[in-house]
């Protein structure tokens, strides 16, 4: 599952990634390289059940324009990329907080 973030992405933002996948069976195998885990959750049950992960890193300056987290299983995906800039980016969320 890939997402963007934008052509120039600026270093020492925080990027928080939000996505959701719709097949129960399948979770995030890898994510990609500086990105932490902040946490997931599930909503709905039987074939309308979605589940939502977030991850966080903070920008280098010299990000890739797309990465990609791989999945245990094919779903169909959905998710977005915020850049945020001024905000702590040892605590960018609070991960007990939905």
């Amino acid at each position: 599952m890939s997402l963007s973030l934008p052509s120039s992405p600026p270093a020492n933002e925080v990027y928080i990634a939000e996505f959701s996948l719709d097949n129960a069976g399948d979770t995030v195998q890898s994510a990609p390289s500086g990105w932490n885990f902040i946490r997931s959750e599930s909503t709905g049950s039987g074939g309308v059940a979605d589940f939502w992960y977030w991850y966080t890193t903070v920008g280098a300056g010299n990000d890739p324009t797309t990465v990609t987290w791989q999945l245990a299983a094919p779903s169909n995906t959905d998710g977005w990329i915020a850049c945020i800039d001024g905000i702590n980016p040892a605590a960018p969320i609070d991960p007990n907080n939905p």
